[in-house]
């Protein structure tokens, strides 16, 4: 009887659980990405997902709208097929529509247990384009106005919530940093973010020119010629919280084109030796720079491209050998444990003169040009 009593316990305890995983199941579908901010001609991918599918489906109808005074769809070329039907069978995919308005069809063909598997999974996606033509901070919603999912005997399968997307649109404002390189080595930085970020991209007119003849970041890892004549590229792309080696076989000039980098802006440093950037517009003591490294204890060393040096004397005084920081140079850092190095938005010519004069804008080694297109 107790056996009988308890059986009768654990089965309706799981039907209990059963009931209760039902009630809480929620089907969604969500716009992925659902926010993105982009500038004038950039383009976008953005894919329609399911989640929490608990019963087998065999199709979907859904409309896409968007204002077509702020993106552009090609055309029904620019909508592909996901994965979470076609890996199931074959499928028959339609897409009809104009600009501002897409229908997109999907089914499974011919006799079918529908597509489940995870419940989670890419019905579609479309490739966007932002025009010029800015939405503000407000942004431009594309939307999902009907969302029809159906079962394997055709059946409406209910939708519990959709997420649509906004996307903000701003006009694209490039900026271009050139350094003069002088013959041998060069450490160098930049505080624009190339619209190419690949070595082989940044230093393509060196290399064209014949001018360049290694690259080689803090860790030591480099591109350069082989004794074969080809180029060896061990580096990764390139960033602006970085500071590089540059040689060159004559004095020339590195151009950057692309995003100026956005303050603040913060550089993680590793115990030890680091090579920097340097991210202000104008020249500043160095000393005022490292101010905040100095003030924690975790400050050793800092040091140029030429060697000159900021360091403790023997009797704990900081002399500082470099001067100014300069645009365009890059600097050896040598920290006694992890850091921070913070380029704040106030770090400018309010800052300049805490730690002494500051009139040598220009570095005689490294001049800069910064134009807006």
């Amino acid at each position: 009887m107790k056996l009988k009593t308890l059986m009768k316990f654990i089965l309706l305890t799981l039907m209990t659980l059963c009931f209760a995983q039902y009630l809480l199941a929620e089907v969604s579908l969500g716009i992925d990405p659902a926010s993105a901010q982009l500038v004038y001609g950039d383009g976008l991918t953005l894919s329609l997902k399911v989640d929490g599918l608990d019963t087998a489906m065999r199709g979907f109808e859904i409309e896409l709208v968007y204002d077509p005074a702020f993106l552009s769809i090609a055309d029904e070329s620019a909508f592909e097929e996901g994965d979470f039907l076609s890996q199931q069978g074959h499928t028959e995919w339609f897409v009809r529509g104009s600009a501002g308005s897409y229908t997109l069809s999907c089914a499974l063909m011919g006799v079918t247990n529908g597509a489940l598997g995870t419940g989670t999974g890419t019905l579609f996606s479309v490739n966007l384009s932002a025009l010029n033509q800015s939405t503000g901070s407000e942004g431009t919603d594309i939307r999902l106005p009907s969302c029809t999912l159906r079962g394997i005997m055709n059946q409406d399968i209910i939708v519990d919530r959709v997420t649509c997307a906004n996307v903000q649109i701003e006009e694209s404002y490039t900026e271009t940093q050139c350094i003069d390189l002088k013959y041998g080595w060069n450490l160098i930085s930049s505080r624009i973010l190339p619209s190419q970020t690949g070595m082989e991209s940044v230093f393509a007119g060196l290399k064209t020119a014949g001018y360049l003849v290694k690259v080689q970041d803090e860790q030591g890892r480099a591109m350069e010629m082989s004794a074969g004549g080809d180029w060896v590229n061990n580096l990764d792309s390139f960033q602006t919280s970085e500071g590089y080696a540059v040689q060159v076989n004559t004095d020339c000039r590195l151009c950057f084109t692309g995003d100026l980098v956005a303050l603040p802006f913060v550089i993680d440093l590793q115990s030890g030796w680091n090579i920097v950037s340097y991210l202000y517009p104008i020249s500043m003591d160095a000393m005022t720079v490292l101010n905040d490294l100095e003030n924690e204890g975790k400050l050793v060393k800092a040091q140029s491209e030429s060697g000159a040096s900021i360091e403790k004397t023997a009797g704990g005084t900081w002399v500082n050998n470099i001067g100014n920081f300069e645009p365009g140079e890059g600097y050896k850092i040598y920290v006694n444990d992890t850091a921070q190095l913070i380029y704040s938005q106030q770090g400018k010519a309010d800052t300049v003169k805490q730690h002494g004069d500051n009139s040598n804008v220009n570095s005689p080694n490294h001049k800069l040009r910064i134009e807006k297109r």
